[in-house]
């Protein structure tokens, strides 16, 4: 089923922003009951740290959660366009891995 909204999140070796994100992230959209309409898609630049892992650890444990680990780093421009190429929704919001939201903007 398509999602009304996919939030597109480019990333590489920022493990601990990225962790602080997808935890205001995955709050709300649990808190909201968001699980069906909206969807994290995630897309790792071949990070050399354990970002991978730390997204392996959240698509386990939320399934609105996806993920692209590219098989090289493909830059940052072509990254974040990969990011958005593969949401599936009718809308996309694009975060970065260090930007914050507010704890109550989802419903929005």
């Amino acid at each position: 089923m398509k999602k009304l909204l996919t939030i597109s999140i480019p990333t590489w070796n920022r493990e601990l922003l990225l962790k602080e994100l997808l935890d205001n992230l995955t709050q709300q959209i649990i808190q909201f009951s968001l699980e069906s309409s909206v969807e994290i898609l995630i897309s790792d630049n071949h990070s050399e740290d354990t970002t991978w892992q730390l997204i392996s650890s959240y698509q386990s444990n939320f399934k609105f959660i996806s993920s692209n680990r590219n098989t090289s780093n493909i830059g940052a421009k072509s990254n974040v366009l990969k990011s958005m190429e593969l949401a599936n929704s009718e809308f996309v919001l694009f975060l970065g891995d260090d930007d914050r939201i507010r704890k109550d903007c989802l419903p929005e």
